[in-house]
């Protein structure tokens, strides 16, 4: 036990006076207010043995959030920020509600009045103030040195997903679907500042399957598979209940391809009137001359930037080499694309499509002759 503590908490200290009572649990021990402790982690599971993991019964799919994992902690008008290994970046986010302009300014009137202490998991996230959704670390910003001002077109927005204690009373034992009841009732949601993590019920593999492949459509980083009844267990992660799905940990198919744009379609809500999906296509010349098939819907791997970089090289033309299920082509381009697997399709020239795939790179130093063939394939 004084090792697993010490793990979490790394103070020699507080390990030793905390473990003289033995009727406390240790994972209520490791929670104190205004202290950091290791958050809980997810294990990583092939998608195959997931329900195993789970036991065979209902359990809840959350979405991986691109940010950085935060561990907030209120007491009073006090607040403290940690990151997952402990750091703390108050300064960054505010000490206290009155540091007009920082998160803390904003964050405090999501909390219900009756909360005077609490700690809540989550991750603080890049919301864009212009299409109105969460976008990812991968645009290339600091999310804690953003600024809030009228310019500025991105800003913090926090997504909760766990609470471990609350006015003085350590949760951590509670099954999650307990503290998630918990946590909705003391939030007041504000849309691109305080946020819940979403999450739907699943009790099979296609459940986990159709979930990904939404996320992916959504441009999101993947999924974290949770036992409802499972407790928070500081710095767990094999065994704790909790996993995390993404397409590359899927120890399939795992090549790269250097396929053609060869159509695209318009995104729908917050995406309506813009391109965001591509429909992607192989080189065909088992007839001696070249034409090009259809192979996947790829909506994944670019950032905003790139999308629109791409777009903006849009020449519409009518092409003739191509074939296509349902979507005419509009523009050459050539992506390089990263898939987890193979799978039969009718819905492509191919008759096969790709599982998982997402844009590894776009390759403007190619043209069509360069794209990878069907014999390749």
């Amino acid at each position: 036990m004084l090792n697993e503590m010490f793990e979490v908490i790394a103070n020699l200290e507080k390990v030793c006076s905390k473990l003289r009572d033995p009727f406390v649990r240790l994972n209520e021990l490791m929670v104190e207010l205004m202290s950091p402790f290791k958050p809980q982690l997810a294990d990583r599971v092939s998608i195959g043995k997931i329900i195993k993991e789970m036991g065979g019964k209902e359990f809840f799919i959350e979405t991986k959030y691109d940010g950085e994992r935060c561990q907030l902690h209120k007491k009073g008008d006090q607040f403290k920020y940690f990151s997952r290994n402990g750091f703390e970046f108050s300064s960054d986010y505010g000490s206290t509600p009155a540091e007009a302009g920082k998160f803390t300014s904003f964050l405090n009137p999501c909390l219900k009045s009756n909360v005077q202490e609490v700690i809540l998991d989550g991750e603080i996230c890049a919301w864009s103030k212009v299409d109105r959704c969460l976008l990812q670390k991968g645009e290339q910003f600091n999310i804690r040195q953003l600024k809030d001002s009228e310019e500025s077109k991105v800003q913090q927005c926090l997504v909760l997903c766990d609470i471990c204690l609350l006015n003085g009373k350590v949760l951590t034992n509670l099954p999650l679907w307990e503290r998630i009841e918990i946590l909705g009732k003391i939030i007041n949601v504000k849309e691109g500042r305080v946020e819940l993590s979403k999450r739907v019920k699943a009790s099979s593999t296609k459940d986990v399957v159709d979930v990904l492949n939404e996320a992916i459509d959504r441009r999101e980083e993947g999924l974290v598979v949770k036992d409802p009844d499972s407790a928070y267990r500081q710095a767990a992660r094999a065994g704790g209940g909790w996993i995390k799905v993404k397409p590359e940990y899927q120890k399939q198919l795992m090549d790269q391809l250097d396929l053609v744009v060869i159509g695209g379609y318009y995104g729908k809500r917050r995406g309506g009137g813009r391109v965001s999906h591509f429909l992607l296509g192989v080189a065909d010349r088992s007839s001696g001359k070249d034409m090009f098939l259809s192979l996947a819907r790829v909506g994944s791997g670019y950032s905003a930037s790139e999308l629109s970089d791409l777009v903006m090289k849009y020449k519409e033309r009518k092409v003739d080499c191509v074939k296509v299920g349902k979507e005419v082509p509009e523009v050459w381009f050539d992506p390089q694309v990263k898939a987890a697997e193979i799978v039969f399709s009718d819905q492509y020239a191919t008759g096969v499509t790709l599982r998982f795939p997402r844009v590894e790179m776009v390759r403007a130093d190619r043209d069509n002759s360069n794209c990878t063939t069907m014999e390749e394939v």
